[in-house]
Parts: C-alpha cells; sequence; structure tokens
C-alpha cells in the first residue's frame, strides 16, 4: 500500500489508525507491485518556512524550503566506492563438522592456543581426514567445514546430524592430561538461505523459540557467513609466510614485499611496542548477492624483546607484560607471565627437593646456560617473574625471557593510543588502494581462479570489483534557532549551539509507536501467506 506524497507526514501517518489501517490492508491480502511502493524520506521540521537570503543562488526557496516528495534538493549526483565486494557461490554443498570432548578431566577449557594445538593434533591422528585435508578447513578451535562430504571417506555416507564418524584418545603434549575428543557430523551449511536473504526472500526462514535452538543445538549448522569465513581463512593463511592471524578473521602483514610503495606494514613505536596494518574480512548479506566486507585493521603489538629490556623501553611497566607468552631461553619452553615478585634472582628463594635455594644458585649449579646469560643474571635489579600461580609459584629472571612475536597488547596507555591513532588514519583513497593491492594478495583472494586452492575448489568466488552504489550530495539546510537562523557552511558558519543561540521551542511533540517495515516478496501468487503477513495478523488480531 503506497502511501500518496501529497499526504505525507512523518508525525501523522504512524498513529494508531494509519498502523492498524496498514496491518489492515496486508491482512486483506491486497496484491501490491513493486510500482506500487515508494520510499519516503523524512523531511526535517527546521528546514520548513526558513527565510532566505536575497543572494542565495544555490537554489530556489521553493525548492529548499517548501514541503515536497523529496527530502531535499540534490546539488549532484554520483557513485562513491564502497570496501564491499560480492560473492557467489557454486553449486556445491558445505558440511559442517564439530569436535567434542575439549575440556580435561577437571572440566577446564584449554586456552586458545591450547584447542589449536589439540586440533592439529586430532587431525593428524585421522587418517581419513588427512587424506581429505585439501577439502576442509577448521577454525582452530572445534569446527571443520568442508565442500566435499567427508561421511564417505569414514564409509558412513548416510549418517544422520549428530552421528559420530571418529573418536580418539589424545594425550597433551605434556602428557600431564588425557581426554576423548569426538567428530560429529552437524550437517549442510545452509548457504541457500544466504543466497536467498540477499535477493529479499527471506519469508521461509523458520522463526523458533529462542530456548530451543541451544536445546536442538546437535542438529544444527553454523550460518553460511560463518562458514565461509572460515573457507576464506584457509585461504589467507595459505597465501604467505609473511602474513599471520589474529582472532578468526583478522590478517596482518609481517613481510615488505607486500607493502605498497611509501605505505609500510610495521611501523616502530616507542616504549617497546611496535604496530602492524593488515586486513580484516567479514561475510555478510547484501541487497542482491552476498557481500564480503574488507576493511584496514591497525594494532599494537610487543616487540619481541627479552623482558628486561621491554621494561627498561617502557618506564617499567610491569602490568603490561601480565599473560604475555615467553620463551625461555636456556631451555626452549613457552610459558605465559601471571606476575612479578618481590626479590631479584640472587634473593628470590624457593623449595628444591627440600631445601630453600635462590634462583640464581639453582641456575647456576643445576642448569648448563650461556655465561654471559648467567652473568646478567648474577647482576640483575629486576624481580623474578612468577610463570604460575600465587599459591604455587614457578620463579624465572627476565633476562631469560623473551617475548614471543606478534602477540597483541591487551593494554596500551594514553600516549600509545596517539600513536596509534596517528599511524592508523588514512584518506579513503590510499586505502581502498591497500586493500586492492596488499588486501586481496594477504587474504589469499587472488588465487580464486588458481587450481588446487581452497576458493576454486570450494566454488567460492568474488568479484574483482568493489561494489559502487549511488550517492548525492544534499544542499546545506537552514537551521532555525530560537532568536535567528543560519545555514552552517554557507559563510564559515559551523554546527554551533554556544551563546547566544537558543533552541527553538515548536510546543510539539511526537507520540505513537515507531514502526518498521521489512521488503517481502508479498506480490507473489504463490506465496501469499509471509511470514510478515502473519506476524501483521497477530497485531491486528
Amino acid at each position: 500500500m503506497a502511501i500518496p506524497s501529497s499526504k505525507f507526514d512523518n508525525r501523522k501517518h504512524f498513529g494508531s489508525k494509519q498502523t492498524k489501517q496498514i496491518f489492515q490492508d496486508a491482512k486483506e491480502e491486497r496484491e501490491q507491485s513493486s510500482e506500487d511502493l515508494e520510499v519516503h524520506c523524512l523531511r526535517p521540521e527546521f528546514a520548513e518556512d526558513c527565510e532566505v537570503e536575497e543572494n542565495d543562488t544555490t537554489e530556489s526557496a521553493e525548492d529548499r524550503l517548501e514541503p515536497t516528495e523529496h527530502a531535499a534538493a540534490i546539488d549532484s549526483t554520483g557513485t562513491v566506492l564502497t570496501n564491499h565486494f560480492k560473492l557467489d557461490f557454486a553449486d556445491k554443498d558445505f558440511h559442517q563438522y564439530e569436535v567434542l570432548g575439549m575440556r580435561d578431566s577437571e572440566d577446564r577449557m584449554p586456552s586458545r592456543e591450547g584447542r589449536r594445538k589439540l586440533m592439529q593434533d586430532f587431525i593428524a591422528s585421522c587418517e581419513q581426514l588427512c587424506k581429505e585435508r585439501e577439502s576442509f578447513e577448521d577454525d582452530g578451535l572445534s569446527l571443520i567445514v568442508s565442500w566435499k562430504d567427508l561421511r564417505e571417506s569414514f564409509g558412513l555416507a548416510d549418517a544422520e546430524n549428530g552421528a559420530t564418524l571418529f573418536e580418539k584418545e589424545m594425550t597433551s603434549r605434556d602428557e600431564k592430561d588425557k581426554r576423548t575428543l569426538t567428530l560429529e557430523y552437524r550437517g549442510i551449511v545452509p548457504t541457500v538461505q544466504l543466497l536467498e536473504a540477499s535477493k529479499g526472500f527471506t519469508a521461509h526462514f523458520a522463526v523458533e523459540p529462542q530456548d530451543t535452538i541451544s536445546a536442538d543445538r546437535a542438529k544444527r549448522t553454523i550460518s553460511a557467513e560463518h562458514a565461509v569465513n572460515i573457507i576464506i581463512a584457509k585461504s589467507a593463511k595459505a597465501s604467505h609466510l609473511g602474513v599471520f592471524q589474529i582472532g578468526r578473521n583478522k590478517f596482518f602483514v609481517d613481510d615488505k614485499r607486500l607493502n605498497p610503495k611509501g605505505d609500510p606494514s610495521k611501523i616502530d613505536l616507542q616504549s617497546g611496542y611496535v604496530a602492524y596494518k593488515g586486513f580484516t574480512f567479514t561475510t555478510k548479506v547484501g541487497m542482491g548477492a552476498p557481500l564480503l566486507n574488507i576493511s584496514l585493521a591497525t594494532s599494537a603489538f610487543f616487540q619481541p624483546l627479552y623482558v628486561d629490556e621491554f621494561l627498561k623501553e617502557s618506564d617499567y611497566d610491569y602490568d603490561a607484560l601480565i599473560g604475555t607468552k615467553v620463551k625461555v631461553k636456556y631451555s626452549g619452553i613457552t610459558r605465559t607471565i601471571r606476575g612479578f615478585g618481590d626479590s631479584r634472582p640472587q634473593k628470590q628463594m624457593f623449595d628444591f627437593k627440600g631445601s630453600e635455594v635462590s634462583v640464581y644458585e639453582y641456575l647456576r649449579d643445576r642448569k648448563q646456560i650461556d655465561g654471559s646469560l648467567l652473568e646478567r643474571i648474577a647482576m640483575s635489579q629486576f624481580p623474578c617473574a612468577n610463570v604460575k600461580s600465587d599459591n604455587d609459584p614457578e620463579w624465572f629472571p627476565v633476562e631469560a625471557l623473551k617475548i614471543l612475536k606478534h602477540q597483541p597488547v591487551k593494554r596500551i596507555s594514553g600516549d600509545l593510543t596517539s600513536q596509534m591513532i596517528y599511524v592508523a588514519r588514512s584518506d579513503p583513497g590510499p586505502n581502498i588502494h591497500r586493500i586492492f593491492e596488499t588486501g586481496l594478495p594477504t587474504l589469499g583472494l587472488n588465487s580464486q581462479d588458481t587450481e588446487g586452492s581452497s576458493l576454486k575448489s570450494s566454488g567460492i568466488s568474488f568479484s574483482n570489483e568493489v561494489l559502487e552504489i549511488p550517492a548525492r550530495q544534499l544542499s546545506i539546510p537552514h537551521v532555525r534557532y530560537g532568536n535567528l537562523t543560519i545555514q552552517p557552511g554557507a559563510r564559515g558558519e559551523v554546527w554551533d549551539l554556544k551563546a547566544p543561540k537558543k533552541f527553538l521551542d515548536t510546543h510539539r511533540s511526537f507520540t505513537g509507536r515507531i514502526m518498521v517495515l521489512v521488503p517481502q516478496h508479498i506480490h507473489s501468487n504463490d506465496d501469499k501467506k509471509t511470514l510478515l503477513q502473519k506476524k501483521m495478523e497477530l497485531m491486528v488480531e
């Protein structure tokens, strides 16, 4: 039902009577064609009845001030570039699987890195998964998405959702814990829904109560957007040795060969930090087609320094290192800093087989370490780092601990925030240039036509051109205050509420409901009872 432009008023048309009439018309299933539908922009009240300067020739007073079916006069039209690419899928199903049993014997979930290692070991222990490694990708946590039905590889082609395909008892790498991991089939990922939703067909989507979603999880799959993100991540990880991943969909560049001229991806910051530039991506429902959104990302990381060097650089910021992973120089093991003690290695005591010894004495007498390192530890003025709990500490000298590379900073100071804003700032032109020159190779998206690539074999393709959208520039409105009217920008004025400007009191207020209508293909004779119409019927009743 189209609302005539001559009668359109953004206050009156959302009253209770009008709302009921809209729903009543939908209930009676009146035929509507796309030509009947109109889009109305809400015209600001402050733009009405404004005084016009005699020398103002940007547009006529009639065009600018009188309510019309247009929101405002248009100065210019054109298109703008976005950071979105159109996606498409071949006629191929995506299948989802889930690895269960990650929790240890004490019902504790391993860290993200621990889960990633468990996934790698589990996949390596399964003969069928090893043979089909080029037909699937995992998220490094628990999910697997394949573009080939892996049930056939396990001899279980007819297995239903929730069926167990493989089971393996896994021992942690330090052999301190055992757990049984199970690979279960989850079903076919609904990629059709993503395609249909992008075309506007959403009426067939099932609406289920929230409490049934988690209860029936074994029979459900992840969204198509999530599945496509996992597959693209595989392409990104295979793109180049100089690319590293943080989180699910964020990849950074650590290779000068991938840097545009004059725009390095790695920038040294003060105080022991470094900034990396990279890209983040996500798949989303678009208008007409699914879209791949690629955005620039800039994050702060620790420089791979020894802890004592970092403390000197950062003005002894011990708190910044809490939770940071470090590698012990003389043993090669990796630990996480949990805190710092009060004593230097020469004074920090701990119990070793019933005797109290200092950290320095223990290393001197029982560890074969480099002489220069031992000398630095002997002269250390820094407290030892604790890599376990407060109740059961394990002490190491900071001179022997090196911060692992590519660790994001969890807490940054005001000075570092200022530096990051300076590094990350960029105009739209260079941004889109960087996406094409560096982003597509970084994410492996330039391999969609390469035989054997995950994009080619999975049937995922995307447009080589960014999405362009129509744009228009509106004329500058006149703003009415209580005591004057100005046009911001016309003669240098800005949007400014400083004295003596006063607010305009119209003595009118809006009361009623705000309604959002979702476009549906309700003109189809084959599907008149859409989900939207059902909701309308309930509201009218």
